[in-house]
């Protein structure tokens, strides 16, 4: 290939990279990209190694800021809605609730609560704890 040939292909390439952000800049996809961010970091708080996730998350949200910075405030409400209901097990399910699912659900507000910093987070998270509770003995007393 000789240099003028390379040299287009180039510019081809870092005008491909400076439009890819436009094209995936669409509510649905942000939604689903923040879903995504969503689990990673919980996936990593939850880790033996949590901080061995950290450089991917930081990839992503980069990538995520960029496509939200395109996004109308209209937009990015629903993709925040997308996202709440990728992560919601029970929309998954078409609504339906089972007793496993409905203490995942509450164990995970309890995980939530008691990460919690703010004032009223103690209280949150002890009333978390006794619904989480309530849903594992559901599930003990079905057995």
């Amino acid at each position: 290939m000789d240099d003028q040939a390379e040299e287009k292909r180039r510019a081809e390439i870092r005008e491909l990279a400076e439009r890819l952000p436009y094209a995936n800049a669409n509510p649905e996809y942000v939604g689903h990209e923040l879903a995504d961010l969503v689990r990673k970091l919980l996936r990593a708080s939850t880790s033996r190694q949590p901080h061995a996730s950290a450089s991917a998350a930081v990839m992503m949200f980069d990538q995520l800021v960029q496509r939200v910075a395109m996004l109308s405030r209209s937009d990015l409400y629903t993709s925040f809605t997308v996202a709440i209901d990728e992560l919601s097990p029970s929309h998954q399910r078409g609504g339906k609730r089972d007793l496993w699912t409905s203490a995942a659900e509450d164990g995970a507000r309890y995980y939530v609560e008691l990460s919690s910093k703010d004032s009223f987070a103690a209280a949150r998270s002890s009333k978390a704890e006794l619904n989480f509770r309530d849903s594992v003995r559901r599930i003990h007393a079905k057995d």
